[in-house]
Parts: structure tokens; sequence; C-alpha cells
């Protein structure tokens, strides 16, 4: 039957019912204003708590794995860790979506309002990060890599680096393009309005500013 077997307490205004411990478990425990339900620890594992207003439910540990975590106004469901994976946790107003991590992964970090999206790393990778107002997409980073960082108002895109390499810097409004060096060579620096183009240095050289 039970270690310290202890079953249904209850209290009637906000009322605790059946707590129960049978060789470390404890199970269903209730509240009724915002309750709480079936709290239970079976070899590590706590599963299904819940509370009614912003509710969260079934609470899971089995071997570090955490799961389904959910919240009824602003709500946080399914956050789960199995061997350092942490997948799918959600909001409803500005949600946060699908967070996951194997290995290192994170992927399809996710907000309603100014969004970012599909945030990943595996090895060093950071890609597809985006933003709605002034957004920002597709970070990446593979090695020393970074590229295409967009900004929609005064946008910033397509920055790279692969060795020592930065290319493809660009804004909107005063822009500036193309920034890129390899070696010790920067190429292209573009501004609109009164604008310096195609600023190069190889080996101490500098060309073409105009």
């Amino acid at each position: 039957m039970c270690g310290g077997h202890m079953t249904n307490v209850g209290r009637v205004g906000g009322r605790m019912t059946n707590v129960g411990r049978v060789d470390d478990c404890m199970t269903n425990v209730g509240r009724v204003g915002g309750r709480m339900t079936n709290v239970g620890r079976v070899g590590g594992r706590m599963t299904s708590v819940g509370r009614v207003g912003g509710r969260m439910t079934n609470v899971g540990r089995v071997g570090g794995r955490m799961t389904n975590v959910g919240r009824v106004g602003g709500r946080m469901t399914s956050v789960g860790q199995v061997g350092g994976r942490m997948t799918n946790v959600g909001r409803v107003g500005g949600r946060l979506t699908n967070v996951g991590r194997v290995s290192g992964r994170m992927t399809s970090v996710g907000r309603v309002g100014g969004r970012m999206t599909n945030v990943g790393r595996v090895g060093g990778r950071m890609t597809n990060v985006g933003r709605v107002g002034g957004r920002m997409t597709n970070v990446g980073r593979v090695g020393g890599r970074m590229t295409s960082v967009g900004r929609v108002g005064g946008r910033m895109t397509n920055v790279g680096r692969v060795g020592g390499r930065m290319t493809n810097v660009g804004r909107v409004g005063g822009r500036m393009t193309s920034v890129g060096r390899v070696g010790g060579r920067m190429t292209n620096v573009g501004r609109v309005g009164g604008r310096l183009t195609n600023v190069g240095r190889v080996s101490g050289r500098m060309t073409s500013v105009g």
C-alpha cells in the first residue's frame, strides 16, 4: 500500500482532497477556487498540475522530462526536457512556441505582436530570427558566419562573416551596403544621401571613395 499513506484530506472553502503518498507517490491535490489537481510524484515524476484561472496542467518529470505545462490566459504548453530537449513552449497573447533544444538546438521561437520565429542553434548556427514591426530575419552563424540580418524601417540585411569576411550590410534610409572584409579588404561601403561607396583596403590600399 503506502509508505506514509495520507488520503482524502478535505477542506470545504478552498478544499484539498485526496492527498496520498504511496512509495513517494503524492496524487490528486485539489483546490476549488484556483484549483491544483493531481500532483503526483512516482520516481521523480510530477504530473497534471492544474489551476482554474490561468491554469497550469500536466507538469511531469520522468527521467528529467517535464511535459505539457499549460496556462489558460497567456498559456504555456508542453515544456519538455528529454536529454536536454525542451519543446513546444507556447503563450497565447504574445506567444512563444516550440522552443526546443536537442544537443544545443533551439528552434521555432515565436511571438505574435513583434514576433521572433525559428531561432535555432545546431553546432554554432542560429537561423531565422524574425520580428514583425522592424523585423530582423534569418540571423545565422555557422562557424563564424552570420547572414541575412534584416530590419524593416531602416533595414540592415545579409550581414555575414565567413573567416574574417563581413558582406552586404544594408540600411534603407541612408543605407550602407556590401561591407566586406577578406584578409584586410573592405569593399563597397555605400550611403544614399551624400554617399560613400567602394572603400577598399588590400594590403594597405584604399580605393574609390565617392
